[in-house]
């Protein structure tokens, strides 16, 4: 029974091809406004996330900046030290305007990952310092060797060393750069320092693997350490955000620069970034799952209008188009059905085919025979000869009046064929018109 009607479904759409384009019409322009709605809600949701990143960026560089206080030459990074809402997780770098490095971690590879290889390497027995943003550290050079040739330093630094012992400080110094020497590998005559550990070292340790040509590979803490001046002037004059990418990882970053600033003049910079690799992932699983159910949406709109509005979605549309096309129906003063010539008549000028021998020009025949007669689905069945109980007799007489309404509609305005209370009869306005 199932295949029965899948059949007949079938047949019925090769049967009334201007039913299909009209619905693969309609589902074409569903599918297009719903393209163009998906593609701004992708636009304004990326927008507002971009906005949002700026918005904590901006926010928490300024944050940042303004921990620190620079008077007469001295810094003081004491708030900076102990404020716990500064990112631990987002790229950052601090510096002084005279290439001091205060802070860097979670480094962009490519951006500002310079260090002073010499400077870094000038310590080669651990000693107390005072660095240049007035901070007490004890720092220690530890020379990475391979194949007999230093390839480049780990410079270790324990801040503030007061309170402890000079001995103990240094051994705790040398034990934490065997640990780390131990985990950097040497690729392709590059240090490679992405097996390295921090979570494995004494967490009061701050180091920098600078190699030979005064590239850092992994900074945490910020221990003393310089860069060349004219990259900090580079970063300044970047322009509000930036999106740079990761030389390494390809990584995509959005970048914010704000300056330190002491009396009007810049001293420092501080530069944040945000990965934009989840934001692109979410935007586009976005896209995919919207197009799944968009295409979803397509069909089944397709497949509704189908079976629910078969009919009545083209004749709405037709009367509508006809109204915009051509609003003015002629009116009706003489209407006559030529059986011979299977033509329907309408004040001697306008004719409108009928096809032979179809169940549509029975019914026209038997209606304008007796026009002021009401007939029942079996009398029109009768007219058109149809007697097999199978097929759905009321569908057919339905559809072949439909088919003459619909014509003639298209010409006059109004339904040739009446339909009420079951009955059908040659329109009442029109009867007094047929001869």
């Amino acid at each position: 029974m199932a295949i029965a009607h899948i059949s007949g479904f079938i047949k019925a759409l090769h049967a009334d091809k201007a039913e299909m384009r009209l619905i693969l019409r309609l589902s074409t322009v569903f599918l297009v406004l719903f393209i163009l709605y998906l593609i701004a809600g992708y636009f304004i949701i990326r927008t507002l996330s971009l906005n949002d990143i700026k918005s904590y960026l901006r926010t928490t560089a300024g944050v940042v900046s303004g921990d620190f206080e620079y008077k007469d030459g001295v810094w003081n990074t004491n708030k900076y030290l102990s404020d716990t809402t500064t990112p631990s997780e987002s790229p950052l770098y601090i510096f002084s305007l005279d290439g001091f490095l205060i802070d860097r971690m979670n480094v962009i590879s490519g951006l500002l990952d310079t260090s002073n290889y010499a400077y870094a390497s000038s310590f080669p027995t651990p000693k107390t310092i005072i660095s240049a943003v007035s901070e007490p550290w004890r720092v220690f050079s530890y020379p990475i060797v391979r194949i007999g040739q230093e390839k480049g330093v780990i410079l270790l630094a324990y801040f503030e060393p007061a309170g402890r012992s000079e001995k103990e400080l240094d051994m705790i110094l040398l034990k934490n750069a065997e640990i780390l020497d131990g985990q950097i590998s040497l690729t392709n005559e590059t240090l490679d320092a992405t097996r390295v550990v921090d979570k494995e070292l004494d967490h009061n340790i701050s180091f920098e693997i600078i190699d030979t040509f005064n590239i850092s590979h992994k900074s945490i803490g910020g221990p003393p350490a310089y860069i060349d001046k004219s990259y900090l002037q580079d970063a300044l004059r970047r322009k509000d955000f930036s999106v740079i990418s990761d030389g390494r990882s390809q990584q995509k970053f959005m970048l914010y620069v704000e300056p330190i600033l002491a009396n009007g003049e810049t001293v420092g910079l501080v530069a944040i970034g945000k990965g934009l690799d989840q934001l692109s992932r979410i935007l586009g699983n976005q896209l995919m799952l919207s197009f799944a159910v968009g295409l979803f949406s397509v069909f089944m709109f397709a497949v509704f209008t189908l079976f629910i509005y078969r009919r009545d979605i083209r004749e709405i549309i037709e009367e509508r188009l006809a109204a915009l096309i051509n609003p003015q129906y002629i009116v009706v003063d003489r209407i006559i059905f030529d059986s011979s010539e299977s033509k329907i008549i309408i004040n001697d000028t306008h004719a409108i085919d009928i096809p032979a021998d179809s169940y549509q020009h029975d019914i026209c025949k038997l209606l304008f025979k007796n026009p002021k007669r009401h007939y029942d689905t079996l009398d029109l069945s009768d007219a058109m000869g149809e007697l097999d109980e199978q097929k759905n007799v009321k569908r057919l007489v339905y559809d072949a009046v439909e088919a003459v309404n619909a014509k003639v509609k298209k010409l006059t305005g109004v339904k040739l064929i009446s339909h009420t209370d079951k009955k059908y009869c040659i329109n009442p306005a029109l009867t007094s018109k047929l001869s």
